[in-house]
């Protein structure tokens, strides 16, 4: 596999901080859906991204986004992607689409409830304004594509990668695995399992096909067929987390409270005995402790080769307690601060958590951990410093615009 660019790997007295821009009101305190803040903001967002450095968008350029639920008055905005397209479009760039996947629960975005048509889903994109300035494409519906000339043939596509960390196989959505570049608007809410929501999340649960979102979220489990396994218990010595154990009278017993869904049992397995059966999810708190975990892990194999061309648009206004998968109306737990854009997810999600903890503090004494007592803080960044050797730490510069 190979590793990581060179902007984002950590060298200690040379590469260890990473550039992120806060971009915030230069005067009265931002209001998002104030007209005269919207131009300034976008004017403001597109000279900031398309000077960072080493970024140049190759076409099919993918802007992935989240359209939030019908019933979601405070999801993302997509007035502030306009003047990006238009910049786009100006340098010759005309193969530009929104786009986001099917979500596991029962919803109008919900995998189920979308035939290959994904009706359900782009008439509420379309109502919540997402095709005002270009189309929006269902990145696991590869039927939505050729309408607007992108042409992807799977819902999604499976790598074979070593990552380093507990998984081996990868699902990518087929939209994803198509696009040659990714502008990443993510939204900043708080979440009941990631307690903290922005880009690693987006990437993750937003660009991986079902399998990877019922992996990540510890839903796939083995099968094991009885006539074809020989009990040769390879499938027992390489299990990652022990979730499979010798039985003297039968093939190995699985121990759903470990498994996390990764298939090296079946990746292994010499006579193909083992197959990977998919759950619906009944149980979200399941894996809560080690989520985040495993979608840094999740995000470092789905990403192979493409960093250089993702870039992050952080969203931070409308900040609330769930995120926009909920279909209520919520309120915000804080006053809206503004953007943030870099190129390495790490540090613009650790700088918004550094953002928002002190304006959670400001405003009313309380912390991310007040809202969930478990929160481990800044660990999820220093596992992936050391796992796999990430910058996490930001050099935020402000800009007023």
């Amino acid at each position: 596999m190979s590793r990581l660019p060179e902007f984002m790997r950590f060298d200690r007295g040379n590469r260890a901080r990473s550039p992120v821009f806060l971009v915030t009101n230069s005067s009265n305190p931002f209001d998002p859906l104030n007209t005269a803040h919207q131009k300034r903001f976008n004017d403001g967002l597109t000279d900031i991204l398309f000077g960072l450095d080493g970024f140049q968008p190759r076409s099919p350029v993918l802007i992935k986004v989240h359209i939030g639920e019908s019933n979601s008055n405070t999801r993302m905005l997509p007035v502030y992607t306009e003047n990006m397209i238009k910049y786009l479009q100006q340098n010759n760039i005309d193969n530009i689409f929104f786009g986001d996947t099917t979500v596991t629960y029962s919803s109008s975005r919900g995998y189920r409830e979308n035939g290959p048509k994904a009706q359900p889903y782009l008439a509420m994109a379309e109502k919540h304004g997402w095709t005002k300035y270009a189309p929006f494409v269902v990145l696991d519906r590869p039927e939505t594509g050729p309408m607007h000339g992108f042409d992807f043939y799977e819902e999604e596509i499976i790598l074979s990668q070593d990552a380093s960390g507990r998984f081996k196989r990868f699902s990518l959505s087929g939209g994803f695995a198509r696009s040659d570049s990714v502008i990443h608007h993510a939204h900043l809410t708080l979440h009941g399992l990631a307690h903290v929501a922005l880009c690693v999340k987006g990437l993750t649960m937003g660009l991986s096909g079902r399998t990877g979102k019922h992996t990540m979220h510890q839903h796939y489990y083995p099968s094991i067929d009885e006539e074809e396994c020989s009990r040769c218990l390879l499938c027992v010595e390489t299990y990652p987390e022990e979730a499979l154990t010798e039985d003297e009278n039968s093939v190995p017993i699985r121990r759903p409270d470990r498994c996390i869904g990764c298939g090296e049992c079946m990746a292994v397995c010499p006579n193909n005995a083992i197959t990977m059966e998919g759950q619906e999810i009944t149980d979200w708190a399941k894996g809560e402790d080690s989520l985040p975990y495993r979608m840094v892990n999740y995000l470092i194999g789905m990403t192979v080769n493409r960093w250089e061309h993702i870039v992050h648009v952080a969203h931070l206004y409308n900040i609330t307690l769930l995120c926009d998968c909920v279909n209520q109306e919520q309120t915000s737990i804080c006053n809206d601060i503004g953007f943030l854009v870099g190129r390495n997810p790490f540090a613009v999600d650790r700088a918004d958590r550094q953002i928002l903890e002190q304006r959670l503090a400001e405003q009313g004494g309380k912390s991310i951990a007040a809202f969930h007592p478990g929160d481990t803080g800044y660990k999820i960044f220093e596992y992936a410093q050391t796992t796999y050797g990430v910058i996490t730490e930001p050099e935020i510069e402000v800009i007023k615009v």
